[in-house]
């Protein structure tokens, strides 16, 4: 029954005043889990939706070592004996009843763990019963089982009252605000070190024009060690860098806080309570690498001078052990290099702690680089290490206001060939020291995994590089890259060019079921989402659609993909969309189902880009871009979109200067804010790295195109090495083969999601013999290169690393490279794509594999990355934009091609091309036509872009190969030129034409190592570009009244000279409603949201006469009609 508004109300009413009423018939204390005093290794983290009170939780997760208890205190007037209910998951579809902890009160575990209701989702489960006394009492979430516990709120209540039977807004009434005891932290586990004077005779050095190490023995017969660096004329004089040996018999580490944390430390604070001392392992305790176990600082006490290049130092602990170190310096590097061995009198746990020349205060600190959780001044509050598996870059950079960056980093050699994980980290690194002050730190191996647990005698030998330019942070990163690292563009392209990859992947977008299309809800599968609940699309790159369509001048795929593309854009709320009520942000409630071209995410650029590739024929574009001519909300997914960038694009639209200005204003304010300003707070490890980390950067390339003003250029240098911090540099790829698939099995990513109505995943159930064992080069499969999505996702506990293939920053890199000629953006740039993938490879790389290589892997799987259908169209956008982009940087100039902007879909960010046209040399009326089979070139390493103007077809040859090669060429019939003809050829962009000949439509030249060459070839007749009319009063409105709302139509003409009329209700799923439209005759009755249809095609000089009727389900009748004249605009 529909209920009037008012009736809702005071059901609602009613219903909680009878809640309240039988919840104040008793007393009880109502805690919430995230309000525990002291948390311990559980993780505060918010849950969606309803479900819980206060929408947070307290969660632990998986591993060998449980977590630390959380703890908190509250007060009870009076004694007595209670039930105590805790509200808490189960999953009965997914290994119910195995995610337990218990509740203990006051030291006294209660009859039964939690976790085991065997209801779907958060429910109030009985623990058992309690006495409590008056006074404090104690309460404690204890981790029995280590497998992903969750607790939402503890309640104590009186006997026969069930919570189950309330609301969880009237438990609120039983909420306690925990005690606030003191806590009494633990004392640093550091042996006492005598201050020592740095005054002394210098016994022993290495230097160079760059580094300066000295040894010195003091009055009082002690060794120190110096640092100094040049900077300009003058040396900066330092203390030297400091090394631990860190001991423990059973750290246990665990990594279920995401930062590794230790359970073993002997580092506990305490509280007292109830007249005893309760043992309380803090996070910050946990987490703290120093309080892991007995630190003990290692002490020069000899040294040998081995060479001008290389020193020998004997260290010794105040408890007698011995260290070796090796310390080596080499013309002209910025780097130190120290190798260090221990051999242990005992067995036990080691790691070896290497600080880089001098802490400093935070407030004299200008930037870090701790890669990927701590960039910019977002410097943690202690000290905390990241295992290097983690890392894209494994290294700590401190940048400090006198203008020098001071780094500390591991060496090709401390890497083997390993993908990556957790319990495999080679390294740890920090930016806090022991005192809290802040400086780079790096610890090996990591205390409590495998490689640091040694028999007594078993030896020890690590490497770490310690190094310093009078720089600023992002020229260290640079340099540890190219030096240290040595990080190659080392990959090739062994199989398919990334020419013929665009057409494979275009090729899916056309196929139904392997591009997971959903034909009746305009979009491609989001297979994360349960049908159960509702079927949902999502459209992440629209734009790219659109492009391929008319790149291939192909009018099927405009009607199957295009063209219900630019439908749903024109009337969704936003990338992410379903039918009905989704419970998620995207479709929240009835409303969002409302339909418009307005208030949704798809912004301004999205619609300049739709303009450009429709060719500019439909005018009513702009009323939707630049509503009341003012730029759209950028309402992004997961991303904030800078207006300014918006602006850009209303100029691109508009072409009116004053959005230049405006564009110019706003993107120096936002630099200087977003760029250079203070930024301190840390992230969690929850944001997309690519979209929340930095500042969004990728317009200002575009914005330095259009003005030349280097203010844009030298901000979007800036924030590009943020997104090099989140790209892996490891292990190096050496000239070798490796073994993969060993055993002729790889898992890689296995859950089962959603395909339609259905669980599912490609290829699944697996086959024998789907993943054989081979060998292939290490640079096929190596992970260097790869960006990553979310910290979350990245490092995940029990599985490998998974960087994602998503590489929609490498055009970006490649257009600041043409700019400044940095090679370090170009490397970056091509290590992320060339060779990377033959289709759409899925969104995660999850090991060693060639799985994902094959051209057919999309169609057959078995799916090892997750083949995500929404992924599909942005992977295509960044590898074109990719492959045009390289054409232009090459050529120098000689060939430029415009674009639109597909954003607003996280950092799915890239230049879309295929509306209007560009030039090539000489020639200004270039249009891109590409497609398979205009060209067939049998050499993969030349990738191509093909163009058609007035008189002449275009091919342009880009050499992948460091080596010049011989491209074979066959021109395809639908190019018309003729089968022998003389062609002009530009051997590289600076080369006069020269003449070479086409036999049967064949031709051999040559293209210089990543090089460019471009041929010209005479059409056989003028190609004329028909114009096409815009189109007049394409939008309008009908407005239907009260209980239906608005109509709208469009007419949108295509680039094949015919249009469409699309129509639809803006009204939300009603029941009974029912829409019918008519047009020229045609009638469609629709009975279900979306109340929308599409007419086509439509003769462009047609007038056309839309007739809509509306009844609802109390049998109201709604009638209109909307007409569209002629062509004339």
């Amino acid at each position: 029954m529909n209920y009037p508004l008012s009736k809702y109300l005071f059901l609602a009413v009613i219903g909680c005043l009878c809640s309240v009423s039988a919840v104040q018939a008793q007393t009880g204390y109502l805690v919430e889990a995230e309000d525990f005093q002291f948390k311990g290794g559980w993780q505060v983290e918010k849950v969606p939706g309803e479900q819980v009170s206060g929408n947070t939780i307290l969660r632990v997760f998986s591993g060998k070592v449980k977590a630390a208890d959380a703890l908190t205190v509250i007060n009870s007037k009076t004694a007595g004996t209670y039930t105590v209910w805790v509200h808490t998951p189960d999953y009965p579809a997914n290994k119910p009843g195995t995610r337990l902890f218990q509740v203990a009160i006051n030291e006294q575990p209660l009859e039964k763990e939690s976790g085991q209701h065997g209801k779907e989702g958060y429910y109030w489960e009985k623990a058992g019963t309690t006495t409590l006394d008056a006074g404090e009492n104690v309460i404690a979430l204890q981790d029995t089982k280590g497998n992903f516990g969750r607790c939402d709120a503890v309640l104590l209540a009186t006997a026969g009252f069930d919570p189950n039977t309330e609301p969880l807004a009237s438990l609120q009434l039983f909420k306690t605000t925990p005690l606030t005891v003191k806590y009494i932290p633990p004392a640093q586990a550091t042996a006492a070190v005598k201050s020592i004077s740095t005054q002394g005779a210098v016994i022993a050095g290495i230097s160079n024009s760059k580094l300066r190490l000295q040894f010195l023995k003091t009055s009082g017969q002690q060794i120190v060690a110096g640092n100094s660096i040049r900077k300009g004329n003058e040396w900066i004089d330092g203390e030297g860098s400091k090394i631990f040996l860190l001991t423990a018999n059973d750290p246990q580490i665990s990594f279920g806080s995401f930062f590794p944390s230790w359970n073993g430390s002997a580092a506990s604070g305490s509280f007292q309570s109830r007249g005893k001392t309760f043992r309380v392992l803090a996070p910050e305790s946990l987490t703290n690498p120093f309080l892991a176990g007995a630190l003990q600082e290692c002490l020069p006490t000899a040294v040998k001078q081995v060479s001008e290049k290389e020193l020998e130092v004997t260290y010794q602990t105040a408890g007698g052990q011995t260290l070796k170190g090796t310390w080596q310096l080499t013309p002209g590097a910025h780097h130190l290099l120290l190798t260090l061995t221990y051999i242990p009198k005992q067995a036990g746990y080691y790691s070896l702690a290497v600080t880089a020349f001098e802490g400093v205060r935070k407030e004299d600190v200008t930037a870090i680089q701790l890669p990927p959780m701590f960039q910019y001044q977002r410097i943690p509050d202690n000290p905390v290490m990241l295992p290097s598996a983690m890392m894209p870059q494994p290294l700590a950079i401190m940048e400090t206001k006198q203008g020098i960056a001071t780094f500390i980093s591991g060496t090709p050699a401390d890497f083997p060939l390993d993908w990556g994980e957790a319990n495999t980290s080679p390294m740890g690194f920090a930016i806090k020291n022991k005192e809290n002050s802040v400086q780079p730190v790096a610890l090996s191996p990591v205390l409590g995994l495998d490689d640091s647990r040694c028999a007594a005698g078993q030896s020890i030998t690590r490497e770490f590089a310690l190094g310093a330019l009078p720089s600023g942070w992002n020229d260290a990163l640079a340099y540890i890259s190219d030096s240290i690292y040595k990080v190659k563009d080392y990959r090739t392209q062994r199989r398919v060019s990334l020419t013929e990859t665009v057409f494979n992947i275009t090729d899916l977008i056309r196929n139904d079921t392997a591009a997971g299309w959903a034909p009746e809800l305009k979009g491609f599968y989001d297979i994360e989402a349960d049908p159960k609940v509702t079927p949902t699309v999502v459209q992440a790159a629209p734009l790219a659609v659109v492009s391929a369509a008319v790149l291939e001048k192909d009018e099927a795929f405009y009607i199957s993909r295009a063209l219900p593309t630019i439908e749903y854009t024109l009337s969704r709320s936003g990338f992410r969309w379903s039918r009905g009520v989704a419970g998620t942000p995207f479709n929240k409630d009835k409303q969002s189902l409302v339909l418009s071209p307005y208030n949704s995410q798809f912004t301004t650029a999205y619609y300049e880009g739709l303009h450009q590739l429709l060719g500019e024929a439909n005018p009513w574009l702009k009323e939707i871009a630049l509503p009341g001519n003012n730029i759209r909300p950028a309402k992004g997914y997961s991303v904030n979109i800078p207006a300014w960038t918006q602006e850009l694009a209303a100029y691109r639209f508009t072409k009116d200067k004053s959005w230049v200005a405006a564009a110019t204003k706003h993107a120096k304010a936002y630099i200087s804010t977003e760029v250079y300003g203070p930024k301190t707070t840390p992230l969690s490890k929850q944001p997309f790295y690519n979209a929340s980390f930095y500042a969004y950067w990728w317009d200002l390339t575009d914005l330095y195109d259009l003005t030349k003003d280097t203010t844009f250029l030298h901000a979007a240098e800036t924030s590009a090495f943020q997104t090099l911090a989140g790209i892996r540099v490891y292990p190096e790829v050496k000239d070798q083969l490796q073994t993969i698939h060993p055993g002729n099995t790889y898992d890689g990513n296995t859950t089962l999601w959603w395909k339609g109505g259905e669980k599912y995943r490609l290829g699944f159930p697996r086959k024998k013999g789907d993943a054989p064992e081979k060998q292939v080069p290490q640079s096929l499969v190596s992970p260097v290169g790869l960006g990553f999505e979310q910290p979350f996702t990245l490092f995940d506990l029990g599985k490998l690393v998974r960087p994602v293939f998503m590489s929609s920053w490498a055009p970006h890199l490649l257009r600041l490279f043409s700019e400044d000629n940095r090679t370090i953006f170009e490397t970056y740039a091509r290590n992320a794509v060339i060779g990377r993938f033959t289709n759409y490879p899925g969104y995660y790389a999850t090991g060693f594999t060639d799985i994902t290589m094959q051209p057919d892997f999309p169609y057959k799987g078995p799916d090892v990355s997750s083949v995500y259908y929404h992924h599909i169209p942005p992977h295509l956008a960044f590898t074109l934009d990719f492959l045009i982009t390289e054409a232009m940087q090459r050529s120098h100039g000689k060939v430029n091609f415009s674009y639109g902007k597909q954003d607003g879909f996280v950092w799915f960010n890239n230049r879309v091309f295929g509306g209007g046209s560009g030039k090539v040399f000489d020639d200004e009326t270039v249009r891109l036509w590409m497609k398979r089979g205009l060209v067939q070139i049998e050499n993969p390493a030349v990738n191509y872009v093909t163009a058609i103007s007035e008189n002449r077809f275009w091919l342009l040859l880009l050499n992948e190969s460091t080596e010049k090669v011989s491209a074979d060429i066959l021109l395809g019939k639908e190019v018309a030129v003729q089968d022998n003809v003389a062609a002009a050829y530009y051997a590289t962009a600076a080369a006069s034409p020269a003449n070479v000949h086409v036999n049967n439509r064949k031709l051999r030249v040559s293209v210089d190592g990543k090089g460019f060459s471009a041929i010209s070839f005479p059409l056989k007749m003028k190609n004329d570009v028909k114009s096409i009319t815009p189109v007049k009063n394409g939008m309008q409105v009908l407005d239907l009244g009260a209980g239906i709302g608005k109509c709208y139509a469009f007419r949108i003409r295509s680039p094949f000279a015919w249009d469409a009329i699309y129509t639809y209700l803006e009204s939300p799923p009603e029941a009974g409603l029912q829409a019918t439209f008519s047009l020229n005759g045609e009638n469609r009755v629709i009975t279900a949201y979306p109340y929308e249809s599409s007419f086509y095609p439509v003769n462009t000089t047609a007038g056309v006469v839309l007739k809509i009727k509306v009844t609802t389900s109390g049998g109201q009748v709604k009638e209109g009609t909307i007409t569209f004249d002629n062509n004339s605009k």
